[in-house]
């Protein structure tokens, strides 16, 4: 049962990851381009 559990729960959280660093990246790009912008 855990093994089950952990092959299907794992590459979630690893998708959930690789999304929040996606999103996170792109945050901190959207903020250096406005600074970029505003200078």
């Amino acid at each position: 049962m855990e093994t089950v559990l952990g092959t299907q729960v794992l590459p979630h959280l690893d998708a959930v990851a690789q999304l929040r660093i996606a999103v996170f990246r792109r945050r901190r790009g959207v903020q250096r381009q406005a600074q970029a912008d505003a200078a």
